[in-house]
């Protein structure tokens, strides 16, 4: 198997391979996107200490632009399977050509938690919202609910993280 990024298929992966594209909720990949983008170089502002504030000051354009479904629909002319990364394992279960004599030894890669700076807090309901707003067409169409709850997985309560 090869695995890559939604919109960088390597060269050597035939076009008649299975594409499987593994998409992550939208607002735990917001605070994320926030969080690297203040170590990293990244379009946000980063006067903005706190995700809520950061996605108040990014427009509904760029909001658009970010969206997840349509990097992955408007980028790749061939994707045949959408799994969560939140549960990706038994999403690879569930495929079609999977059968039960099948066994899948899955290791996940580098996943950590998103640790937030000691003493950045938001309000979670208000962001929650927001993002939902801002990012409506991957809840609808890769099939998140509006409140998912992964903190267990991407731990970015707005609670202190103490290191």
């Amino acid at each position: 198997m090869i695995f890559t990024h939604e919109n960088e298929w390597p060269e050597e992966c035939p076009r008649d391979y299975l594409h499987i594209v593994n998409v992550r909720h939208p607002y735990y990949r917001w605070v994320s996107y926030w969080k690297h983008g203040l170590v990293d170089v990244n379009e946000l502002d980063t006067s903005a200490k706190d995700p809520l504030t950061a996605l108040k000051l990014v427009t509904d354009e760029r909001c658009t632009a970010w969206s997840e479904w349509r990097i992955v629909t408007q980028f790749e002319e061939r994707i045949d399977y959408i799994i969560h990364a939140e549960s990706v394992e038994e999403d690879l279960r569930k495929l079609p050509f999977v059968g039960d004599d099948v066994i899948i030894e899955f290791t996940r890669g580098n996943r950590r938690p998103t640790k937030i700076p000691i003493g950045t807090t938001w309000d979670e309901e208000e962001l929650r919202e927001l993002v939902y707003n801002r990012f409506r067409q991957d809840y609808d169409n890769l099939g998140y609910g509006k409140w998912d709850n992964y903190d267990h997985l991407w731990d970015c309560s707005p609670k202190p993280v103490l290191e």
